[in-house]
């Protein structure tokens, strides 16, 4: 796994700025950190938890998901039982089972609905009890990094991270006057760099 060390180490020789005279290391570490955010927003698989989801809402279908989630990307089973859980369209449950959103609960949810454009909120069917509990995979932001640590995620994003770090080091000389075509570039490559995962 790439030290964040590391990670800044390589920015510093692309900048040609190894001893921080320009760029200083804590403005690097928090473009590397504001890249974290900015990859898992575009790649949400790069960042996972799989959790078992408790703590639902007794007899209410729309259940927040965790407060560090940024997009579900499956609901699983039934922790209790090992029952599936699949997903379905919210058409599709309205026109299959009228008025499911007021429907008590047996235990087991057996549907879900999920919608990116309110991507904090799942709906239940049937409702959740007082004990229903999901298994769940979501993304989400790792915590910012320091340069004692390793890199939040996997290797094959290191290459972006710094892309994204020099994207934002240019984009700064390029407000007092430098070359923003090479902030265009580094962030062309960034892109490039997330396409191929």
């Amino acid at each position: 796994m790439a030290t964040v060390q590391s990670i800044l180490d390589k920015a510093e020789l692309l900048l040609i700025d190894e001893t921080n005279i320009h760029w200083s290391e804590d403005e690097l570490l928090g473009w590397l950190n504001d890249a974290y955010k900015v990859i898992v927003k575009l790649v949400p698989q790069s960042s996972v938890k799989r959790i078992s989801y408790t703590g639902l809402t007794a007899n209410k279908p729309d259940q927040d998901l965790p407060s560090d989630s940024i997009v579900l990307l499956g609901m699983h089973y039934n922790t209790a039982s090992g029952k599936d859980v699949s997903m379905i369209g919210r058409e599709a449950l309205d026109s299959s089972v009228s008025g499911w959103y007021t429907q008590s609960g047996t235990g087991d949810i057996k549907h879900y609905v999920y919608d990116a454009l309110n991507p904090k909120l799942v709906w239940l069917y049937p409702n959740p009890t007082i004990n229903t509990s999901v298994e769940i995979s979501y993304s989400f932001v790792p915590s910012n990094a320091d340069t004692t640590g390793d890199c939040h995620l996997d290797d094959t994003y290191v290459t972006s991270i710094i892309d994204y770090i020099l994207y934002r080091a240019y984009l700064k000389d390029s407000a007092t006057g430098g070359d923003s075509n090479r902030a265009t570039i580094a962030y062309q490559a960034f892109l490039q760099t997330l396409i191929k995962e």
